[in-house]
């Protein structure tokens, strides 16, 4: 009795026989809409210590394989004034780390400032887990000022926050586990 239930059919159902029905995604792939928020310590030339700087980005863009080209819209925060920021950034993907989990960027930033005429040219690095959420450390120097700064940025993309889950996946190779192999089989047919 117990060789008939180890091998019957139902014993050893694997689950091949369902197949869900899995929706389409809400936004493509490609489409990318990033919300960074990152804080910088600055330095200037002949200056008495670093001085505080605040950046706030929406960053739209495309993503094609592991290049992603993104708008930068900003509000930007220079010792001891406020400012805009219009720009872009050019960001790729070097290395996957953790299966995919954790992937690896190198970007380059650069951004106009139109209030009072400056900008910045930034670069740096950047580790996420997935397509969620991501730590940026860059590098710039100001184009209007003999200022340098390092600046770290925490970013989320908003069009991920519709399927997390899935967003964290997206660049994780899929494989199929298949069924395990069973006594069973060498006994003969399944009934």
């Amino acid at each position: 009795m117990l060789c008939m239930l180890t091998c019957s059919s139902a014993a050893l159902a694997d689950g091949s026989d369902y197949h869900e029905a899995v929706p389409a995604r809400p936004t493509p792939r490609w489409l990318t809409l990033p919300i960074e928020y990152g804080h910088a310590a600055a330095w200037t030339r002949g200056g008495g210590g670093p001085a505080y700087r605040f950046t706030g980005s929406l960053l739209p863009g495309l993503v094609f394989g592991p290049l992603t080209l993104q708008a930068a819209l900003q509000a930007v925060y220079r010792n001891p004034e406020w400012d805009a920021g219009i720009g872009g950034r050019v960001s790729v993907k070097v290395l996957d780390l953790v299966s995919g989990f954790v992937p690896l960027r190198v970007l380059v930033e650069s951004s106009h400032h139109p209030i009072h005429p400056g900008g910045y040219v930034a670069g740096g690095g950047s580790v996420g887990l997935g397509g969620l959420l991501y730590l940026a450390a860059m590098y710039g120097h100001d184009t209007d000022r003999p200022t340098q700064y390092f600046a770290v940025r925490l970013g989320v993309d908003l069009l991920s926050l519709w399927d997390p889950v899935g967003a964290i996946l997206r660049d994780v190779p899929a494989a199929d586990i298949g069924r395990p192999a069973s006594p069973c089989d060498t006994l003969g047919p399944r009934y």
